[in-house]
Order: structure tokens, then C-alpha cells, then sequence
């Protein structure tokens, strides 16, 4: 089992006497091997991954409104399928100009797996939202770290702790209150009028919103073995990810955009301009979707995910709907009323954004659970007691105390 709090060292074997770099295959259920000396990565200080995290879900909350001023007229398969096509090979240049390295044989079926979540993530998030509307769209996002705590708990990643429970049910809960508030208490104007009854596209929408927010769950736990063992970077596995995702988007565009009853389920003449044509309107968009959504936020959530739950991960998307409350009630003041609520459909501040509160006060609670955690069993391995390697375990221990403050 990998036990949370602990130090993340690689999994790489001391070089045999012809030099060969031996790798011990990534196993989510055994437990950390020793590293040699020379592979152990420094742990950040405690409060970089909660920053890493914060500056993610602000990029992915401001997607929402990017999409609001540029995202329409297109196919939205093709969108997903020029988004993750770009960003993948980005990551990986990136990535191999930082720390050049390949994923290990005995690997490949984790990669895929991370990569298919990554492909289900976006692709049932963009066409649910052509279904649907947006409104019903950031209500499911806030089920995400309901969906990541169970699975980490099920799977034997993380413990169940009240105060943990209890910072992600607040955050939940203010996220929660800011994207229904407004539905409960003015349907009309939000969403009301595609009820669950009125249109069979309203329910399939819902339905790939929901394997929308368990694919990031899925990501975060399956992806965390790799992490922590410290064989791989951050910034390889969610390049590599999103190469896989690119090749099933790619199949997927393909399939819709020959087959007509798909593409008029997803790009209907009425809305679309051609199943291939990607309106100029759309480049600003795109780009901001490519390069703070994808690049940065997909590697500084990886990257994050590498020295935290795996359940605090997600809690920390409760701040995209914040973040696009923000943005909105700016964009307003900018723009006017008249031009960015009755013609972009932006909200106006008002009674839901008091779900800010509780939001952060459930954050704060969760860095409190993490610095705790740090305090406790901060670069610690597990090791039988009396080994010749506890010794060892813990002069690395206090290397990496000394990396962390």
C-alpha cells in the first residue's frame, strides 16, 4: 500500500555491476522499495502543492468564461480533438527538454489508463455540455472530490479522517450552493427550462457529466502510483496522458465526422458551421484552453498530486466556480450589463457567492489536515524495525525535512 504522508523517493533499483538501471514495475498495492541514494527527490515545502493546486482549478474556472465569449459555431469533438492534439506534444517537449525519459514497458497499461481518463474527462465534459447547458455542467463538477475520497479510501491509498470529511464536504457544499442557488431560485433564467423530463439530450447530457467528473477522479488516483514512487516526472505522465488521449480523440473526431446521425447529434447545421471548420472567434479560446487549461493546470495538478491525497486534489476544484464568479462580476463591470448579462448570459453577484465562504473554510481546513500529516510522518518510509535499512531511512528522513521547510 502507498501511505500518504510519506517520503516520495524513487523506486529505482542500485545499478547491478554492468551498470544496468534496473526499475521495479509500479504496483499501487506494494510497498515503496528503498531508492538508492543518488534518486531521491527533494519533498517541496508544505504549502507549494496547495498553491500548485489553487493556480490549476483558477485556470480551469476561467475556462468556463473564456468558452462564454468564443466557444460556439464549432464541432465539439473537433475543438477537444485540436486542443489535446497541440497540448500534448507541448507537454512533452517541455517535459523532455526538463528531464528526457520513457515510460517503462511494464508501465504502459497505467499510462493508457491515465490517458483514457483524460480522454473521457474532456470529451464527455464538452459534448454534455452541447447537450445541456453550462449551468448544468458546474453543478456536477463539485461531485468530484466525493468521487476521489471513496475511491482512495476503497482502494487503501488514504484513511477516512473526520477533519478531512469534514473540509471536503464544506468546500463541496459552498461550490454546490453557488451553481444551485441561483437554479432553485430563478429556473427560468438558469437552466429551468431543460428539465430532466423535457429532452432525452438532457439526460444523456447528465450522464456523460458524471463519467466527466469520475475520469478526473479516475486520473488522480491512477495516476498517483507513478507519482509518488518517484520513477517519473509529473510533467511526463500528463504528457504522455494526453498523447493517448489525442490518439482516442483523434479516432473519436474521425468516427463522428463520418457518420452523419453522430455529427447532427453533436454539431447540428442549425449551430455548426462544418464538421471541420474552426471559426476565427474560436482561436482566443483555443489558445487559452491549450496553454492555461491543459499545460499548466493539467501539470501543476499532476505535479500537486505527487505530495498530496489524492481526495485533497479534487477538493480543490471547488474554487471554478469561485473563480468564475469572479471573473463574471469583473467582465460586467468592464463590459456593462446590457452587453455581458442579457447578450453573454454572465450572472450578477448576489446571494451565491456567500458559497465563497464556506469554500475556503473548507480549504483551510484540508491544509491544516496536510501540514498535520507533514508533522507527523513527514519523510518517513516504512521499513521493519532494526533493518539495516531503517538507519538510512531515517538520514534520508531528515534530508528531506530540511528540502520541506
Amino acid at each position: 500500500m502507498l501511505p500518504s504522508g510519506r517520503t516520495f523517493v524513487s523506486r529505482r533499483q542500485p545499478k547491478d555491476a554492468k551498470g544496468a538501471d534496473e526499475t521495479v514495475p509500479i504496483n499501487a498495492m506494494e510497498a515503496p522499495v528503498k531508492p538508492s541514494e543518488e534518486a531521491v527527490r527533494p519533498v517541496p515545502a508544505r504549502w507549494v502543492p496547495h498553491v500548485a493546486l489553487a493556480v490549476s482549478n483558477v485556470a480551469f474556472g476561467g475556462g468556463s468564461v473564456v468558452g462564454k465569449l468564443g466557444v460556439s459555431g464549432t464541432n465539439p469533438v473537433l475543438f477537444a480533438f485540436i486542443r489535446e492534439s497541440v497540448a500534448g506534444p507541448i507537454l512533452l517537449a517541455i517535459a523532455l527538454a526538463l528531464h528526457p525519459e520513457r515510460p517503462k514497458a511494464q508501465d504502459m497499461g497505467r499510462i493508457m489508463a491515465c490517458g483514457l481518463c483524460v480522454y473521457a474527462n474532456q470529451f464527455c465534459f464538452i459534448v454534455g455540455l452541447k447537450l445541456t447547458d453550462p449551468t448544468t455542467g458546474a453543478v456536477w463538477q463539485p461531485s468530484q472530490p466525493v468521487y476521489t475520497a471513496f475511491l482512495a479510501i476503497m482502494m487503501g491509498y488514504e484513511m477516512l479522517e473526520w477533519r478531512k470529511c469534514l473540509g471536503i464536504l464544506s468546500a463541496v457544499a459552498g461550490a454546490a450552493f453557488m451553481v444551485c442557488y441561483p437554479i432553485i431560485t430563478n429556473p427560468a433564467q438558469n437552466g429551468g427550462q431543460s428539465a430532466p423530463g423535457e429532452s432525452k439530450n438532457y439526460t444523456v447530457g447528465n450522464v456523460l457529466f458524471f463519467l466527466n467528473c469520475l475520469g478526473t477522479s479516475l486520473y488522480v488516483i491512477l495516476s498517483k502510483p507513478m507519482l509518488v514512487s518517484g520513477v517519473y516526472r509529473p510533467l511526463s505522465v500528463t504528457a504522455w496522458s494526453y498523447l493517448v488521449a489525442a490518439a482516442m480523440m483523434g479516432l473519436t473526431t474521425w468516427v463522428f465526422n463520418t457518420n452523419g446521425d453522430l455529427l447532427d447529434f453533436v454539431c447540428p447545421p442549425a449551430d455548426c458551421k462544418g464538421a471541420w471548420v474552426v471559426p476565427t472567434e474560436m482561436f482566443l479560446a483555443l489558445a487559452y484552453w491549450i496553454f492555461f487549461q491543459s499545460v499548466i493546470a493539467y501539470g501543476a495538478m499532476t505535479w500537486a498530486n505527487a505530495y498530496t491525497d489524492a481526495s485533497i486534489v479534487s477538493a480543490y476544484t471547488a474554487l471554478q466556480p469561485f473563480t468564475s464568479g469572479v471573473l463574471s462580476a469583473a467582465i460586467i463591470l468592464l463590459k456593462g450589463e446590457q452587453w455581458a448579462v442579457e447578450e453573454k448570459g454572465f450572472q450578477l453577484p448576489g446571494v451565491k457567492d456567500l458559497g465563497a465562504v464556506a469554500i475556503f473554510a473548507g480549504l483551510g481546513l484540508l491544509v491544516s489536515v496536510g501540514r498535520q500529516k507533514r508533522d507527523e510522518t513527514d519523510a518517513t518510509v516504512e521499513l521493519p524495525p532494526g533493518s539495516d535499512e531503517e538507519s538510512s531511512s531515517m538520514a534520508t528522513a531528515g534530508e528531506s525535512e530540511s528540502a520541506g521547510t
